[in-house]
């Protein structure tokens, strides 16, 4: 096991896992049909990178965790959260694009998150399309990036084509699909 492994930021963790999950879907290994799926394989992928080498703590991955508002006293609820201080948060989106009312409203709370919980290093929102081709896609691409650089975020952007199969619901013929993965992200800038 290598030292960068045990020192790895929770950010790194969780685009490793990002990763690795479009990965086995474009493989056929996997399913992502909702956003629950998608949330799944995500949390275990986590668990799975946090879990080299740590046989003794426990490890801070969560699902539908409340992240503390501390200005604001209140709780927000994220799709997963990785670190003991929640160091990163995440919302997931299947089949939408950034345009979609409820993930400008995801995008709005997690910047909200960040500002106002200091200990957030990182948040990320994670889109999946299906789309009828590669070419339908590009222009949008490219329009994400130059609108959410304006706010300080990055993006990093896939398409991937997924063979379906008899355990991908529902059955539609073994055609393949198109999806464009998405990971939009923000981190905390070192002082």
């Amino acid at each position: 096991m290598s030292i960068e492994r045990i020192i790895m930021k929770y950010s790194e963790v969780f685009s490793e896992a990002w990763r690795n999950v479009l990965d086995e879907f474009e493989d056929g290994k996997a399913c992502i049909e909702s956003e629950g799926d998608l949330q799944c394989l995500l949390f275990s992928e986590c668990i799975k990178i946090l879990a080299l080498g740590n046989s003794v703590r426990s490890i801070p991955v969560h699902a539908d965790a409340a992240a503390k508002i501390t200005q604001l006293g209140g709780t927000a609820h994220c799709d997963l959260a990785l670190g003991p201080n929640d160091e990163v948060l995440v919302e997931l989106k299947h089949n939408a694009l950034d345009t979609h009312k409820r993930v400008k409203r995801d995008l709005a709370k997690l910047a909200d998150l960040f500002q106002l919980n200091p200990s957030t290093e990182s948040i990320f929102l994670c889109l999946t399309r299906n789309f009828e081709d590669e070419a339908s896609v590009s222009s949008y691409r490219k329009d994400l990036t130059s609108r959410m650089k304006r706010d300080g975020f990055e993006v990093e952007s896939r398409v991937v084509s997924h063979q379906m199969h008899e355990q991908c619901e529902p059955y539609r013929q073994k055609n393949s699909q198109i999806h464009c993965a998405i990971l939009i992200w923000k981190e905390r800038s070192k002082r």
